[in-house]
């Protein structure tokens, strides 16, 4: 039985298949978080709790608003399964 949803449901979410992204901006980070996000089916509070953080920080953070500290992104990647690697930009 598959858990996708059915045709014209309304629920367009694409489902999430892992591949590198350069994230240069906080926004391109805020977009691949609430993209893993919604791939996983899961809420802004089911994450937050999970990260300790509030679901206010949580949606700053995914629509990239600058300020937000380093280990809040981390503690949420780490909440859903992402990893940064930091390389060169070549």
């Amino acid at each position: 039985m598959s858990s996708d949803p059915p045709p014209n449901s309304g629920d367009r979410v694409q489902p999430y298949r892992p591949h590198a992204v350069v994230v240069l901006t906080s926004e391109d980070l805020g977009r691949e978080i609430r993209a893993r996000r919604k791939a996983l089916r899961l809420t802004q509070d089911e994450i937050a709790l999970d990260a300790g953080i509030t679901r206010q920080r949580l949606g700053e953070l995914e629509r990239g608003k600058s300020g937000i500290h380093l280990e809040v992104a981390l503690r949420v990647c780490k909440s859903l399964g992402l990893r940064i690697r930091v390389g060169d930009l070549s």
